[in-house]
């Protein structure tokens, strides 16, 4: 806001000196969350795996390999 324009608002003057610039203080704090979002968000800063691990199942189970695999009950081999 520009000098002139400050002298023929006063109104919105006298909201300034009693309330405070909302609109400044607006501006600072979504200034303020841009910046902390863009650092929560910022990904340089992780390394990858370098080695690959099996992921954890309980489900996958090891299977014995084919001869040792017993029979079920009555079944011809």
């Amino acid at each position: 806001m520009t000098a002139s324009s400050a002298s023929s608002t006063p109104i919105y003057d006298l909201l300034i000196t009693e309330r405070g610039n909302a609109v400044a203080e607006c501006r600072d704090v979504a200034q303020q969350t841009k910046e902390t979002a863009r650092s929560a968000l910022d990904w340089t800063g992780v390394h990858t795996v370098t080695e690959e691990r099996a992921a954890f199942s309980a489900f996958d189970r090891v299977k014995p390999p084919r001869s040792e695999t017993p029979l079920p009950p009555n079944t011809r081999a």
